[in-house]
């Protein structure tokens, strides 16, 4: 095996049958200082650097490399990863079984797991432009996919390259506390090829597992420029923690949408997003109850909520609520409608709550049982696939009231700005 040794800028390479390999800095300062004095410290230099020069495998693995460095005529233009995205696990590492989301509320203890579709190295062959628009190679643009257990032997996509073990480019997670990026987040999780392999399920591949001490923003914070993420979270999420326990439950509210439906006025919610929802629950958390205010929502960017309780809030009580999975523009012909409200107290005048632990199917009726939802889906039974949306009625003959400090029942204007808060507790 032929091999050239030479200092080229600030990096020190070793050509060995068409390959190219970078050392770590201190090896290039020292190679490049012995170049300067060979002739004193030759035989010395030798015996040092012999041993790293003998690659395993004939020399045939690249354990890290450089945008612009070539291999067998392919430039390397970086790494990029697609649709990564963070999903939930509970306590003992198992998923949580609830769809995709961009933000999530979680049980203290619960879990997240770092996942990608694709791992991709791109290669251009000198002289060409590529895109990489498509996962698609070319003999001009490759894509070496190391989630598909690639052939590393040299050819083409792979080129010999994989991912960085070595500890020296981690992909990093990070938290920041306010939900804001900051300069000088928290450091939660260090990820390097073998972690982020296990995130595109490669057997045998420690998985990129977390569990989130804070609410916060958490983001990735890639340490090499040329990775990329193909992502539509841009890999961040905000995740709530809720302490086990009656007294730390919490609370997050949501602008309601007025609507005339069967003839009836509604004010209604569902979490945006189809394939990718905006907000999703643990399945060990519940709304306990749920209140009603006139307003509009404040800025709650700083606490990670879209909704914020203005200060003019106005407090007003709804005659009841609905919350129906899969709802199909009816709520007249709605299956097991029944089964899906609960009525205010007749007797709470001044109250602007309904319980939903203790719900009323009927007006006048007393509570006959607990509701297993969360604000985007029914827990048990389970419909955690179907979107649910919420429906809020304000009757005067079943206690609605608009004023609550007004004497009698006060009708709803159907332009009012209303604004529903849950109360969500861990269980």
């Amino acid at each position: 095996m032929r091999e050239k040794i030479k200092a080229i800028g600030k990096h020190l390479k070793i050509n060995v049958a068409g390959k190219a390999r970078h050392f770590p800095r201190n090896v290039q300062l020292l190679g490049n200082a012995a170049f300067r004095h060979w002739r004193k410290i030759g035989p010395l230099l030798a015996v040092f650097l012999l041993p790293l020069f003998l690659l395993p495998s004939g020399c045939q693995k690249v354990n890290y490399i450089y945008i612009g460095d070539v291999i067998n005529g392919y430039v390397w233009k970086g790494e990029e990863f697609e649709n990564l995205r963070y999903e939930p696990l509970d306590s003992g590492n198992g998923p949580l079984d609830i769809r995709a989301a961009r933000n999530f509320w979680l049980k203290r203890g619960e879990k997240m797991i770092v996942k990608v579709d694709t791992f991709e190295a791109h290669w251009e062959k000198e002289g060409e432009m590529c895109s990489f628009g498509s996962n698609v190679s070319t003999e001009e643009c490759q894509i070496c996919d190391y989630c598909g257990s690639p052939n590393t032997d040299g050819e083409p996509p792979c080129l010999t390259a994989e991912p960085d073990a070595s500890g020296q480019f981690p992909f990093r997670i990070v938290a920041d506390s306010g939900f804001i990026p900051t300069e000088n987040p928290t450091n939660i999780l260090d990820m390097y090829g073998p972690q982020i392999l296990g995130g595109c399920n490669r057997p045998n591949k420690p998985l990129p597992i977390f569990e989130p001490t804070q609410s916060g923003l958490y983001r990735t914070m890639p340490v090499r420029p040329e990775f990329m993420i193909k992502s539509e979270t841009q890999g961040e999420t905000k995740i709530q923690i809720v302490d086990p326990g009656p007294d730390s439950a919490r609370t997050v509210a949501f602008q309601l949408t007025g609507q005339m439906i069967d003839n009836t006025s509604y004010w209604t919610w569902a979490t945006p997003g189809d394939s990718l929802w905006m907000e999703n629950f643990s399945s060990n958390l519940r709304v306990t109850e749920v209140r009603l205010y006139r307003g509009v929502c404040a800025d709650g960017s700083a606490q990670g909520v879209q909704c914020g309780l203005p200060d003019d809030k106005i407090p007003v009580k709804p005659s009841r609520l609905l919350f129906l999975p899969g709802f199909q523009n009816t709520v007249s012909g709605y299956p097991g409608e029944a089964q899906h409200r609960c009525y205010g107290d007749p007797a709470g005048a001044t109250d602007n709550s309904i319980g939903v632990l203790n719900c009323r199917e009927t007006y006048n009726s007393a509570p006959t049982g607990q509701r297993d939802v969360t604000p985007t889906y029914e827990v048990i039974p389970d419909r955690s696939d179907e979107k649910m949306t919420w429906f809020i009625e304000f009757n005067t003959n079943e206690g609605g009231d608009a004023d609550l400090n007004a004497p009698g029942f006060q009708p709803m204007p159907t332009d009012a700005r209303l604004i529903v808060e849950f109360t969500v507790a861990a269980i």
